[in-house]
């Protein structure tokens, strides 16, 4: 149990919340040793960042990290991600 991830869950729509990091062809194994944990795809219409302009494709919490996460296929361009951080 965790108070951190709980409260994240309270306020976020269950829609947005996934199981697995996955976009366009790429993807992030979770761990199961970083549970319990909530990830958000930021892209969803009832996303947090739904209304805002660039935003990342997941956000991760668990009890101890709050992570940002864009998925790139290909080379990466940080000019390109930053922004989206």
């Amino acid at each position: 149990m965790s108070i951190v991830v709980d409260a994240v869950r309270s306020k976020v729509s269950k829609q947005c919340c996934v199981t697995r990091c996955s976009k366009e062809g790429c993807n992030v194994p979770l761990p199961k040793d970083l549970r319990p944990f909530v990830v958000i795809d930021m892209d969803h219409s009832e996303s947090p960042a739904a209304e805002s302009g660039k935003r990342c494709d997941f956000l991760f919490v668990s009890q101890r990290w709050v992570a940002p996460m864009e998925l790139k296929k290909g080379k990466a361009n940080a000019g390109e991600i930053v922004p989206q951080l």
